[in-house]
């Protein structure tokens, strides 16, 4: 199958990014137009994150996600991918997807392995003295 340049659609493997519940339920997250605003994260996977954010981004658009606090992270950027609109405790919201960059695919591992519930094993690995 082609898109309407003639270029082959990628087949979207979901099972290469499994969703997974997260140790935190909010972050930061900044837009040149938008401003920075606080987001509720459902889950995130290997790729990125689902998130409710209180203002529309556009899909396509480059966003910061700033790490939480108490968390040893660096900000990471990310593209919006997809977005709906969801309710969440009575207010409108919406409901996006963010890619993370794949320029930072070391961070993006990162931040997975550290934010992902059951992630303990990896705290404990890194506080371990090398053999």
């Amino acid at each position: 199958m082609q898109d309407p340049n003639g270029e082959p659609i990628a087949h979207d493997d979901r099972r290469s990014a499994l969703r997974q519940s997260c140790r935190i339920d909010k972050l930061t997250i900044e837009h040149t137009s938008t401003g920075t605003m606080t987001a509720i994260v459902q889950d995130l996977s290997r790729e990125g994150f689902r998130l409710l954010i209180p203002a529309a981004v556009p899909c396509g658009d480059e966003i910061i996600l700033y790490p939480p606090s108490g968390f040893e992270l660096l900000k990471i950027r990310g593209t919006i991918v997809r977005q709906s609109i969801a309710t969440h405790e009575g207010k409108r919201m919406i409901e996006c997807g963010v890619e993370v960059a794949d320029t930072a695919a070391w961070r993006k591992h990162i931040w997975f392995l550290t934010l992902r519930h059951g992630s303990d094993e990896y705290e404990a690995a890194k506080q371990k003295p090398a053999a």
